[in-house]
């Protein structure tokens, strides 16, 4: 079977990750390829390889496919053939190729506008080609850089190093690439630098043309030696019209000078389907695009073109040239082998550390029966395995060193057996020592400590196994808390790699990676970044579609409205459109609107899904022993972020496991709470943070019983209490009120479960409160009281819900109920979270099979699944992981009600509003409260997030007492006073405090006065602005003891440095300042006009230039009066070179002279008074200027929140506008309806908010407003952002800017804010007969009463 050409040249959706251009997808792109009888379509994005493995994956699915078709009789007895075969037998290949930019040597971000960009294709031979191109991309991508866009440039060094063997074939690419630019600097003239393969002999003494045809040449000849005789192919792209004038110009010149020199291809540079997705293609990139990005003839043939339609395009090539360039496509497809991109997985090995000194603790199971215990034995005295005999030795310390005398050593001993039998019959199973994954993860637990993060008790079903307990991966003993589930974790019916989740602190998380890459490092290895790739969801294809259709913004809103949202995943636009055939109709007025806009539904439809934007994983990490080119290559984020080039699922199929280096806040507030009580010397520091925790916070060492604590916690009296700080979750546990961890962790999961009628959460409660309504209820539905017993066995302790996935495993392989095998219940348990009604309807019939197999009775069954396991459809929770997080709970519990509240309190207040980071642990180590060897990181001076910080004062400000800052008491961040049980505001949340100002102060308190503040601190750190702020926050009320006014006033009077005596050298201030009665009007004029005069001397001060000076337009009359008043004639003369009008300087100072003798005299008569009215008026202006305003408002510019009040409160009643409170606002809610284009459109409610602005945040286009009664995140997409918060101002005539405008989002100004909520922000909007604009800014006067509404102008 022959085919036609191979597209060698063709993007993906993977390309966007670069630059935004491309709607194609890999399955489509082959379909396409394939119908219209091509060889196969290359896979060469943006510099970018992210797509190979799905690219490798789409290719074997199709050519199986067709070759399924083509042998429909194939015996079923005889194996397949391989795909390489099938390929070959087929025509269809796949090429796997990169499409580079080529840049000068040492093109960086500092020089990138002097260099160029210039592209390249390359494609694989073979597996090692593959090779150099990952080593190439990650070259370019390590030294890459974010400027408007990714810019990733390929060295040729990079080349030189890299390409060797002849594995590559590389193109000249389009008219992007280096020749097609020499080209066209023939057309236009200049010269550009040399190459490193060019010599300035080779090109001196040229012309323009000479020249560049010289780099042409050497060029072609260059790339023809780099990548081997028959590797390198001259590259033509099919055009026509004035659209391709260029290209087919260019075209005609390559053959023209190179035809029988160097092979020729075409290629289509696919970045869309076909001709009739032009128009789609079009859209997609106006909506992503700035308006002056060409998108139109740019793109206009960059499809996937039959060869036909190739050959219509290219008149200007004979039938031998183009059958020729046909046939050198498919040479470099028969060039190009198969081969697969997946390895076998390998588990990154730590070092083996303290292998001998652990080996002591052997002799603690001296007397285990060996025969009984095969695998424990194995483990623990074996010689076969190193891997093996090193987790023995782990597991062996770390059971000495945990030991308690209430331990059951049979149990103990048993449960180790089940779960190295576990161990040991998977590892032979994949062939591999699964003890490596167990010994890493117990190495990458100890780095987390080291980086100096809190690690959470458990995550995950890892809890459930002893093992991890006992090497400390986990810190819950499973056998005490009664979790036999070790089959939940690992099982050999699945024969995979475990997979073990941990927390650590979310403030640590980027200390913990660089701990854990250094080790790495360290030993030969790397730790890398899992990337993700963002996709269009379904509202977000709606609305990139509208934009680029133009459709107006109300309607692509209605249609968004109707899209329905299930366990928070959105229905895809398949659903919504066409229903899914299942348990989802097709919403018709959905499709009825979509239907009358041309276009939509095909762009939408096309786009939904496709990869757009580059990310990186918020918690994987992959780690290797070795290079790990080996197994991928680098990428960087747009915040230059090192990751992984594939995504998680692709990376570990090329050989690698993923590590979760996951984090929770909570760990990051009970940290801040252990710092404070250490500052405070309520606990005491055991030598390292392990020890610390492990002696007051370690599960084992926790109160589980005290009835008050739970009583506090089950009312809501435990503030940010870990899982139940939502409103569901407050709920939850003050329906449930628990009184143990069992029953805290059944809270945990049941406030999850969902269910039509009864939520389950509700039936918990009824029938913890009553059991007998359990049991009427299951006799109700048949059960008899043998099978009463049999569910009992699972769901007396949970008063009858099945709350867990494990409950429902356990259930469903009871051989009085089903009688599943492991794998069968997993598969169940996989089945049901999903919610696929299909696959549970399966699921359901197979369960049914197999209960009445076994003689179960219907009733049973169908109260089991229809009672129990329907719950759990959607969504569950493992018991494990929720016993793990609910030990959080109770450590949170047990901080808070064992010690002083105010500890917890403060510190959930310090975190959640990102006061506090790495540095206050950092203080107490200084301060030798606590001591380390060493301490990773270093100081940084991080910017204050004043918004955060005003959500979390408005949350707490009602739950404890917060002082204002204490110039000699508070700390960096919040502080706890337990004595006068209050919060103390940090030095680090005051506005232009800065961290060397923070240091100017710690070093030399305590301060006696504000004097002594001034007197003992650096003033060139202490600046006037800073000590202001201090003052206004209230930083020095208690050392002064007096009224914060009165404080300020003074240090107003002292810096505004009041005279004490005037001379004349002051007289020109009492001008500047109006100071001097009207009589001496004329003398201030003759001075302004002299000091004007002096900024246009002579280089030999002999004379002024008298026609160069800026005269006020209201003062030109008077001064011409005061020249002729002069009498000093005006000389035309040539000084310094120029030729002016001049004035005689010795004859005008002496005429200055006499008029200021006149105030001289005045002053002398008036000294007192005149004093008097300067130093006023210098400490008027000096107040004005950093003091203006009230107690709330030196609240706001001091600490970005209202403390006492608000300023809005007078005004807001006499508004004749309906405000409304922040908790009065309710998302999706709806008012009427309205109509578009005669459709009736539910018209959504609109609330209105007025506040001040305390923070915006220009990238995110969020400005945060406080109200009276709590603060609100505003959302203002581009535009709107841009117009409210440009400031408007005009120069005046003595070129002084004067604002006309100010921007309605600086600090301080109040606005009346109105439209919907949508998740956590507050959008503006407004509909046309709302009767005011959506922001509005709200004037009031002096007194706080409201004047008027200013709409922004623009």
């Amino acid at each position: 079977m022959k085919r036609d050409y191979y597209s060698i040249h063709a993007h993906s959706e993977y390309s966007n990750i670069k630059v935004i251009d491309s709607i194609n997808r890999y399955s489509r792109m082959m379909d396409y390829a394939w119908d219209i009888g091509l060889s196969g379509v290359a896979c060469t994005e943006h510099d970018c390889i992210s797509g190979a493995i799905k690219y490798i994956k789409t290719f074997k699915k199709k050519i199986n496919k067709e070759w399924c078709k083509v042998h429909e009789d194939w015996p079923a007895d005889k194996p397949f053939p391989s795909v390489a075969e099938m390929a070959e037998e087929l025509d269809f290949k796949p090429i796997l190729g990169n499409e580079i930019y080529l840049s000068e040597e040492g093109l960086c971000e500092e020089n990138m506008y002097s260099g160029h960009f210039w592209h390249l294709i390359l494609l694989a031979k073979d597996a090692e080609g593959f090779k150099q191109i990952k080593q190439l991309s990650s070259a370019a991508w390590r030294r890459a850089w974010f400027r408007a866009i990714l810019r990733t440039p390929t060295y040729p060094s990079d080349l030189f190093k890299f390409v060797q063997g002849g594995h590559l074939i590389a193109s000249t690419a389009c008219l992007g690439g280096y020749t097609a630019w020499c080209w066209k600097q023939i057309q236009q003239g200049g010269y550009e630098e040399l190459m490193p393969w060019e010599t300035p002999e080779e090109v001196q003494n040229q012309s323009n043309t000479e020249f560049y045809l010289a780099k042409l040449d050497n060029h072609l000849a260059a790339m023809t030696e780099l990548f081997g005789e028959g590797n390198f192919f001259i590259e033509l792209q099919p055009n026509e019209g004035a659209y391709g004038k260029e290209q087919n110009d260019y075209n005609k010149f390559m053959i023209e000078r190179y035809w029988g020199i160097y092979p020729f291809i075409f290629s289509t540079d696919a970045h869309f389907l076909n001709k009739d997705e032009r128009e789609i293609h079009k859209a997609f990139l106006n909506s992503k695009s700035s308006s002056d990005r060409e998108v139109d003839s740019f793109y206009r043939y960059a499809y996937i073109m039959s060869q036909q339609e190739v050959r219509d395009l290219m008149p200007y090539v004979t039938d031998e040239m183009f059958m020729e360039m046909v046939n050198n496509t498919k040479k470099i497809a028969d060039m190009c082998q198969f081969y697969e991109l997946e390895q076998p997985k390998v588990i990154a090995r730590v070092e083996y550390e303290h292998m001998d000194e652990y080996e002591e603790d052997l002799a603690f199971f001296e007397e285990l029966d060996r025969e009984s215990h095969p695998f424990l034995s194995h483990y623990l005295f074996g010689e076969d395995s190193e891997a093996d005999k090193y987790l023995g030795r782990l597991i062996a310390h770390g059971f000495v060193q945990k030991y308690k005398d209430e331990w059951d050593i049979d149990t103990y001993f048993n449960r180790l057996e089940e779960e190295l039998w576990t161990i040991k019959t998977i590892s032979d199973n994949i062939n591999q020592p699964m003890s490596d994954y167990f010994i890493t993860m117990s190495k990458m637990v100890d780095l987390m400590w080291d980086a100096g993060s809190l690690v959470g008790p458990s995550r995950g079903s890892a809890g459930a196994m002893l093992l991890n307990y006992l090497i400390d991966i986990t810190q819950m003993d499973p056998i005490a808390l009664d979790l036999p589930f070790v089959w939940r974790f690992m099982h050999p019916s699945r024969p995979d790699y475990p997979d073990i989740d941990v927390d650590s602190e979310s403030d640590k998380r980027a200390l913990v990676f660089n701990k854990v890459k250094e080790y790495f490092n360290g030993i030969g290895g790397d730790v890398i970044n899992v990337c993700t790739f963002g996709t269009e969801g379904t509202k977000s294809a709606l609305k990139t579609a509208g934009r680029g259709l133009n459709i107006d913004e109300d309607v692509i809103n209605y249609l968004t409205s109707m899209i329905p949202n299930e366990r928070g995943f959105d229905w895809s636009l398949s659903d919504c459109y066409n229903g899914n055939g299942e348990d989802r109709a097709p919403i018709k007025a959905f499709k009825e609107e979509i239907d009358k806009h041309k276009g939509l539904w095909a762009l939408a439809n096309n786009i939904e899904g496709l990869v757009t934007r580059l990310g990186v994983h918020a918690s994987g990490v992959i780690c290797v022993n070795g290079d790990f080119i080996e197994h991928g290559s680098y990428m960087k984020t747009t915040k230059e972020q090192l990751v992984t080039a594939f995504d998680l699922h692709d990376q570990e199929e090329c050989g690698v496991l993923k590590y979760d280096m996951l984090t929770v806040s909570a760990l990051d507030r009970i940290h801040q709470c252990l710092n404070y009580m250490l500052d405070d010397g309520t606990i005491e520091w055991q030598g390292s943070l392990k020890a610390t925790y492990n002696k007051y916070l370690h599960p084992s060492v926790l109160d589980y019983e005290s009835e008050e604590m739970w009583k506090r916690a089950s009312d809501g009296d435990i503030n940010s209490l870990f899982q139940f700080d939502t409103a569901v979750g407050g709920q939850s546990i003050k329906k449930i009120q628990p009184r143990s961890l069992k029953q805290l962790a059944i809270a945990n999961s049941i406030m999850r479960l969902m269910a039509e009628g009864e939520q389950p959460i509700d039936i918990y409660v009824k029938q913890k409160l009553a059991p007998q309504i359990w049991y009427d209820d299951m006799r109700a539905s048949g059960l008899t009281n043998e099978e009463i017993k049999v569910v009992e066995k699972y769901l007396k302790e949970k008063d009858g819900v099945a709350d867990s996935q494990e409950v429902v495993m356990q259930l469903s392989m009871d051989p009085q109920i089903s009688g599943f095998s492991m794998k069968d219940a997993n598969r169940l348990r996989k089945i049901i979270a999903k919610k696929n009604f299909k696959d549970i309807e399966a699921m359901y019939d197979f369960y049914l099979e197999s209960g009445k197999a076994l003689g179960t009775s219907t009733a049973l069954l169908n109260y089991v699944w229809f009672k129990q396991f329907k719950l759990s459809f959607g969504y569950s929770f493992s018991t494990i992981h929720t016993t793990g997080y609910s030990l959080i709970a109770v450590q949170e519990m047990n901080l808070a009600y064992h010690y002083p509240t105010i500890y917890w309190n403060c510190a959930c207040l310090s975190v959640d509003s990102s006061a506090v980071n790495a540095q206050d642990f950092y203080n107490l180590i200084e301060e030798d409260i606590v001591s380390i060897d060493e301490v990773e990181g270093k100081k940084t001076q991080n910017k204050m997030d004043y918004a955060k910080l005003a959500s979390a004062l408005d949350k707490f400000k009602n739950v404890c007492r917060i002082d204002t800052p204490d110039i000699n008491e508070s700390r960096l961040g919040f502080t706890p006073d337990v004595k006068n049980n209050t919060i103390l505001y940090g030095l680090k949340g005051i506005t232009r405090v800065t961290e060397p100002v923070i240091n100017e102060i710690m070093m030399n308190r305590p301060f006696s006065s504000l004097q002594d503040f001034l007197t003992r601190t650096n003033s060139r750190v202490a600046t006037k602005d800073k000590v202001i702020n201090l003052i206004k926050c209230g930083a020095f009320d208690r050392v002064e003891g007096k009224d914060r006014a009165e404080i300020l006033k003074e240090f107003i009077w002292e810096r505004c440095e009041p005279k004490k005596k005037l001379t004349m050298q002051n007289a020109n201030m009492l001008i500047d300042l109006g100071l001097l009665p009207n009589e001496f009007e004329y003398q201030s004029d003759v001075y302004k006009l002299t000091k004007e005069l002096r900024r246009h001397k002579d280089s030999q001060k002999l004379w002024y230039r008298a026609d160069q000076i800026d005269i006020p337009y209201n003062k030109v009359d008077q001064w011409r009066q005061i020249v002729k008043d002069s009498k000093i004639v005006g000389e035309e003369l040539v000084i310094d070179g120029e030729p002016g009008k001049f004035l005689d300087l010795k004859k005008w100072d002496g005429f200055y002279n006499i008029q200021m003798e006149k105030i001289k005299n005045y002053i002398k008569a008036n000294h007192d008074t005149l004093l008097d009215k300067l130093n006023n008026r210098l400490f008027s202006d000096e107040w004005q200027k950093y003091c203006d305003g009230d107690r709330l408002q030196w609240e706001l510019d001091s600490l970005n929140f209202y403390f006492s009040g608000h300023p809005l409160l007078t005004a807001i009643p006499e508004m004749d506008v309906e405000v409304h409170r922040v908790d009065e606002v309710v998302e999706g809610a709806s008012d009427g309806f309205f109509l578009i284009k005669g459709k009736q459109i539910p018209k959504m409610r609109l609330y209105t908010l007025a506040g001040t602005v305390i923070d915006r945040d220009k990238v995110k286009g969020l400005v945060t407003m406080q109200t009276p009664d709590g603060v609100v995140n505003i959302k203002c997409y581009k535009d709107l952002y841009a117009i409210y918060a440009q400031t408007i101002s005009e120069v005046d005539e003595n070129g002084n800017k004067e604002i006309e405008e100010e921007s309605f989002f600086e600090k301080g100004v109040h606005l009346l804010v109105t439209g919907i909520q949508r998740g956590s922000t507050f959008i503006p909007k407004t509909y046309k007969n709302t009767g005011r604009k959506s922001i509005m800014r709200i004037v009031i006067d002096e007194e706080g009463h409201f004047f008027e509404l200013e709409e922004k102008e623009g």
